[in-house]
């Protein structure tokens, strides 16, 4: 499992993925764990933890099909890609599911 950190400043969890040559930083916003994850009851951590098996798999899935990392050298996780499993597209934009 890849460790995480809180970031309060950014509204996120931040946490690394292995990649082919290096270490990828990942990141997914808390807006995205509430919506995508959370239940009423549940904070975003609450949300992380809970499906944090489910969140690094599609991170890992991500970064397999070449989603390209923003200008600071991080690879957001969004709602569609929670809401689609990771697939949703590949680095030129094609669509991955059937």
């Amino acid at each position: 499992m890849a460790k995480y950190l809180v970031d309060e400043t950014r509204q996120c969890i931040v946490f690394a993925m292995p990649g082919a040559r290096q270490i990828i930083r990942c990141a997914i916003s808390f807006a995205t764990l509430t919506d995508s994850f959370g239940e009423a009851r549940l904070t975003a951590m609450g949300a992380f933890l809970r499906h944090r098996t489910e969140i690094e798999r599609i991170a890992a899935e991500l970064i397999l099909i070449g989603r390209p990392p923003d200008t600071d050298g991080w690879i957001w996780l969004s709602s569609a890609d929670c809401q689609s499993g990771g697939t949703t597209s590949a680095s030129d934009g094609t669509d991955l599911k059937p």
